[in-house]
Parts: C-alpha cells; sequence; structure tokens
C-alpha cells in the first residue's frame, strides 16, 4: 500500500474487523429527534424508560458497548439539527472506542454539495444554526481557510456566508466532514451512501486499493488540500458513489444485481448497505440478500419509517430493528425484475 494511503487508513480505517454487533442507520438529514428514536430502538442511547429509572444517566450516553454503528450519510440539509446530528455522532464515537466498539458516519451527496456550495436544500433554521451556534466558527479569522474559500464567501447572501465559511473546502465544519469516509467495510458488510460498481474502482488509479484512495482524495477535497475525486464529480459521466440507486430501485435488474456481485467480489463483501433512496415500506433487501436498502426517509421532511439494521455475531447474521421489534430479512426481500 503507498505510504500515503497507509498513513491516512490507520487513522480513518477503511476496513475494519467486526465486533459482536454491527448497526446500521440510514439518512439523517438534520432530524435530530427522528435520529435519536432510531439509536434508542436500537438499544445505543438510553431509552426514555432507562432515563427515569436511573438519574445517573446520560441522554446521549452510549449504551452498545462493542457494538459498530455506521450511519450512512445525509446528515445535512432538509432539517434544522444538523450540527446538533454532527456533534452527536463525534460524542458517541468517542464513548463507543472507550467500550471497543465504534460509531462511523459516511458522506452522502448532500455533504458534498454543501462543500461545493450547493445550499439548494438547506432549511432557514439549517442557515441559522451556523450564525447561533458557532463553534467551528470560534477563531475563524486566525484559521487557516483557504484565501479563495474567504473571496468566495464574501460575495454571497449575508444569511449564507456563515454556513459556507464552515462547509466549504478548509472551513472548520468541512475538517470535520473530513473525518468521514465515502465507502467502509466492517467484517464482510460494505456500506456506502448510493452504490458501489466495478467502474468506480477502475477509475481510481491505486486500483488495488481503489477504496483507500477514493476515502483520501475526498479527505484532502475537504481540507482544501486538492480537487474534488474524479469519480464523485459531477462532470464525470459515470454516476457517483454517493449519486447512484441502480440498486435500490423498487425490483433492481438481474442486470444490476450482477453489477452488484462483481463489485462485491472485488471489493471483497458479501453484502452492501445503501442509503440515499428512501424506501416507503422500511429497509429492504435486493439481489439475493446481497444489497440492504436502509433509507427509510426517516426525517420530518420525508415522514418515513424509524428502523435500521443489525448484524450479529462472526456470521454478521441480519435483522431489522423496527418500532414493533425485529423483522427478519425474509419478510422484507424484493424479487429481481
Amino acid at each position: 500500500m503507498p505510504e500515503h494511503l497507509r498513513l491516512d487508513t490507520a487513522q480513518y480505517p477503511t476496513r475494519l474487523k467486526a465486533t459482536s454487533r454491527l448497526v446500521g442507520i440510514g439518512d439523517a438529514h438534520g432530524d435530530l429527534e427522528a435520529f435519536e428514536k432510531v439509536l434508542k430502538q436500537a438499544g445505543l442511547i438510553p431509552s426514555d424508560e432507562q432515563l427515569e429509572n436511573d438519574l445517573s444517566l446520560d441522554r446521549h450516553q452510549w449504551m452498545g458497548n462493542d457494538t459498530i454503528l455506521v450511519q450512512v450519510g445525509d446528515q445535512l440539509d432538509r432539517g434544522d439539527s444538523e450540527r446538533k446530528i454532527l456533534h452527536l455522532l463525534k460524542h458517541l464515537k468517542t464513548q463507543a472506542k472507550e467500550k471497543g466498539g465504534d460509531v462511523i458516519a459516511l458522506l452522502g451527496n448532500h455533504e458534498l454539495m454543501n462543500a461545493q456550495g450547493d445550499f439548494r436544500y438547506v432549511t432557514a433554521g439549517g442557515f441559522e444554526e451556523f450564525t447561533e451556534f458557532d463553534r467551528e466558527l470560534d477563531g475563524i479569522l486566525d484559521s487557516e481557510v483557504p484565501e479563495e474559500i474567504i473571496n468566495s464567501v464574501s460575495v454571497m447572501p449575508g444569511f449564507t456566508r456563515a454556513r459556507a465559511l464552515a462547509l466549504l473546502p478548509g472551513g472548520p465544519t468541512a475538517q470535520m466532514l473530513a473525518e468521514f469516509n465515502i465507502v467502509v467495510v466492517v467484517g464482510e458488510i460494505a456500506f456506502v451512501h448510493g452504490g458501489i460498481c466495478k467502474e468506480h474502482l477502475m477509475n481510481l488509479s491505486v486500483e488495488k486499493y481503489a477504496l483507500e484512495q477514493l476515502n483520501y482524495e475526498t479527505r484532502q477535497f475537504l481540507l482544501g488540500h486538492g480537487p474534488i475525486p474524479s469519480v464523485l464529480d459531477d462532470s464525470n459521466p459515470l454516476v457517483s458513489p454517493v449519486w447512484m440507486r441502480d440498486y435500490s430501485n423498487p425490483r433492481p435488474s438481474q442486470s444490476d444485481c450482477e453489477r452488484l456481485k462483481e463489485a462485491l467480489d472485488l471489493i471483497g463483501a458479501k453484502s452492501l448497505v445503501v442509503g440515499h433512496t428512501p424506501q416507503a415500506s422500511g429497509i429492504t433487501c435486493a439481489c439475493g440478500g446481497n444489497v440492504w436498502r436502509i433509507d427509510t426517509g426517516l426525517s420530518a421532511a420525508y415522514g418515513g419509517l424509524p428502523e435500521c439494521i443489525e448484524f450479529i455475531g462472526a456470521s454478521q447474521s441480519p435483522s431489522i430493528i423496527t418500532e414493533s421489534g425485529k423483522v427478519s430479512p425474509s419478510a422484507r426481500a424484493v424479487p429481481e425484475r
């Protein structure tokens, strides 16, 4: 492995060993209340009953022991509590690692849109969050935000400037997002916001370590140290891993499923977990269980279902956690068309 990738993955691993439990949660879109609800259902933070019965518990105390939680991106946009979600993920990660677990947040298309100054889906409260609660913006004048970013922000509408200064590459919140990966593999389960295919991997020069390179190049972009990776660039005719929906169609085609299996073989995984495309009936699996679609439209913007996926033990056996209990994968299997 090239030295720069070795150093990067040592700090921000692309591949992790499985622990006793792995949990995946879909797009949060600025809805802290809905996100907390799913965390409670998964037993990762205290339930309301636990908080009532034990006053020593903190409402955001990690209860998952060695569980690894992966949130598949789109923390931003469509809701008013985006920054609170980012800080909660960071807070839980610190606690989880002390217990042998981890909290891994991925980047979705909305994080990258914001880093490119695309604020089309930001709510009024989302802009306000960056003016009223400015932890990331403290000392911004003394920071190393690139001069071209400061110049571009200065000509933006006043109400957008705080957010832009925080989120454009090199900004303090962009630096927080730079700690997130595009793709991660835990045991034999891969996670990405939209999807992954052979063409994505071939688009990267260090093909043997394509996932590691993609994560590294995206991190450098968010830190203000390089361009957005070509595989994520909107000018690339290949739909990027954060925008891809091929495996999330109501009934994927046989060719989509074959393409998925080819990608899984190349990255050494047995199944893929994706968000990005809301599933009206809750979490579903397709392509013979090779892909789990876990964007349930969780936030109030969509009014979807509070659900998450879990994989248990060395075999990483899956089940769906709903408001009324666990559901077998077979109950949510979607046939190919």
